[in-house]
């Protein structure tokens, strides 16, 4: 989901609220090209079989030269995902909570 279509998840408002006043390089994350990627699940059958890299790997293919990263945010409780994101290159550049739990917001910089 790109900035433009932040309104159409209200879920999601939390998150794109949060990241307008945060700064990444000493830059306003406004300034930037990026796209928030919702969540990833991996059936059970699925799982260890490198899908969840893949998949990275092919949005970094495909939108690489359009944007400057992707951006999502995780539960920190959820350590599975937080070591996945982090395999693929993800970092944490914020923590928040909001009121259902609290929340790693990362980055994979393609830059």
């Amino acid at each position: 989901m790109t900035k433009e279509c932040s309104t159409l998840v209200p879920e999601l408002f939390s998150l794109f609220s949060g990241l307008e006043n945060l700064l990444y390089k000493e830059k306003p994350l406004t300034q930037y090209h990026f796209y928030v990627m919702g969540q990833v699940c991996v059936a059970a059958n699925y799982r260890g079989k490198g899908v969840f890299d893949m998949l990275y790997q092919k949005h970094k293919e495909i939108f690489g030269n359009k944007y400057d990263f992707v951006i999502t945010d995780i539960a920190t409780r959820n350590t599975r995902s937080m070591r996945a994101h982090e395999r693929v290159g993800f970092k944490k550049i914020k923590t928040y909570r909001d009121e259902l739990d609290e929340w790693a917001v990362v980055i994979w910089d393609w830059t």
